[in-house]
């Protein structure tokens, strides 16, 4: 339940604010980012456990960054995450991660 709490909290923030709503942490990060893979017609990204997620998000937005079929609010959302010393790709972001791009 705890992730689709996630999920629920990225898609509001990418929905029903304007300007978007910051993330508040890697997790919602992960799922915005699987959000914006699926919105660019590619496929789940790979990142294993133990990844910077400022690697992974660069990574992302190297990917998807100019495609027209993502939504401006979420790649704002990605493009002004504030990081936290020590954030990597973890279960919880993967978890996370696959519901976003599953959510498209």
């Amino acid at each position: 339940m705890v992730y689709e709490l996630t999920l629920t909290a990225t898609q509001l923030k990418t929905t029903i604010f304007d300007p978007p709503a910051r993330l508040i942490n890697y997790k919602e990060l992960s799922c915005a980012v699987g959000m914006a893979y699926k919105q660019a017609g590619l496929p789940l990204p790979v990142a294993e456990n133990g990844m910077d997620i400022k690697e992974f998000r660069d990574k992302g937005l190297q990917a998807f960054g100019n495609n027209p079929d993502v939504q401006e609010k979420v790649k704002y959302v990605i493009e002004t995450y504030i990081f936290s010393p020590g954030e990597v790709m973890d279960d919880d972001s993967q978890v996370t991660m696959k519901l976003g791009y599953e959510a498209g």
